[in-house]
C-alpha cells in the first residue's frame, strides 16, 4: 500500500507552491500555505540510459538433446515502455547479442530492471531460464558500468551487460514524488480543508398567493354544420342522341 505522504523535489516555483490532493483534502486557494510539513526539496532530473545485452556463456537449457535458442527480455516498470527483447541466436551455448536498448528514467523514482532469459521453441511456448533484478540506482552518471550476472554459480552461466547514463539536458521541473509516482506542480497555493458531506440541493417552493390557471370551460363549442344541403342531382340530364338511323355517305 502506497504511502500518502508525498516527498517534495524540485526547484521553487516562483510565487507558487504545490497543488496536492489526497482522499480526504482539496486544494483550490491561491493564499499562503503552511509547507513546513513538507520534505526539503531536491532537484530532480531525468537520465538517458542505454543497456547494452553484450553476450551469455555457458546457457543450458532445458532441451537435454539440442543446445539452447537463446534471447533476453528487458523491462523498466517504472519507465511505463513495452518489454524489449533482443534476436535470438540459434543453437549456441554462448550467444553473442551486441545489441543496445535505451530508456528515460527519472532520478527521483527506484527504477528496477529485469532482465529474463530465455530459450526460443518453435510451436511450443518458449523456455523461461533466468531472471535477474538489478537496482539502476548503482549507475553513476557518465561512467559506463559493465556488470556480469551469475546466473548459476555450478554451472558457470553468466550474462554480461554494460549500462551507460546520461543527464538529459531540460530545465527542471518542481515535482512530488513517493519514489513510485511522480507528480508536477500546479501554479496554485495549498489549502486544506476538512471533509464535508455534500448535500442535495433542496427544490424552490412556490409562494402561496400565486393564482391558478385560468378556467377554459366556458368556451363555445365548434359551429353544426348539419342545415348546408346537399349537392343538386344531375341524374335528369339528357342523354346523348342516337345516331344510327342516319344513312351513310354516297360514294362518288
Amino acid at each position: 500500500m502506497l504511502s500518502k505522504q508525498w516527498r517534495c523535489c524540485g526547484g521553487d516555483a516562483a510565487g507558487a507552491t504545490a497543488m496536492l490532493c489526497e482522499p480526504w483534502r482539496c486544494c483550490v486557494s491561491r493564499g499562503d500555505a503552511d509547507t513546513s510539513f513538507l520534505a526539503p526539496q531536491e532537484e530532480a532530473s531525468n537520465f538517458e540510459l542505454s543497456i547494452r545485452v553484450i553476450e551469455a556463456s555457458n546457457i543450458h537449457g532445458t532441451d537435454v538433446a539440442t543446445k539452447p535458442d537463446c534471447y533476453a527480455c528487458l523491462w523498466i516498470p517504472t519507465t511505463l515502455q513495452e518489454k524489449k527483447r533482443t534476436r535470438t541466436i540459434w543453437n549456441n551455448r554462448n550467444p553473442v547479442w551486441d545489441e543496445s536498448f535505451h530508456f528515460r528514467i527519472h532520478s527521483q523514482i527506484k527504477n528496477i530492471l529485469e532482465l529474463s532469459l530465455h530459450d526460443e521453441d518453435i510451436g511450443t511456448k518458449d523456455d523461461h531460464l533466468y531472471t535477474v533484478s538489478y537496482d539502476l540506482a548503482n549507475v553513476t552518471p557518465d561512467e559506463p558500468l559493465l556488470k556480469t550476472f551469475y546466473l548459476n554459480s555450478e554451472c558457470h552461466e553468466e550474462l554480461q551487460v554494460e549500462f551507460t547514463m546520461v543527464q538529459v539536458q531540460k530545465p527542471g521541473r518542481s515535482v512530488r514524488t513517493n519514489g513510485v509516482l511522480v507528480v508536477r506542480y500546479c501554479a496554485a497555493k495549498m489549502c486544506f480543508f476538512p471533509k464535508k458531506r455534500l448535500r442535495a440541493p433542496s427544490l424552490p417552493t412556490l409562494p402561496s398567493s400565486v393564482s391558478p390557471l385560468p378556467d377554459l370551460s366556458p368556451i363555445s363549442p365548434l359551429p353544426d354544420l348539419s342545415p348546408i344541403s346537399p349537392l343538386p342531382d344531375l341524374s335528369p340530364v339528357s342523354p346523348l342522341p342516337d345516331l344510327s338511323d342516319l344513312s351513310p355517305p354516297r360514294s362518288l
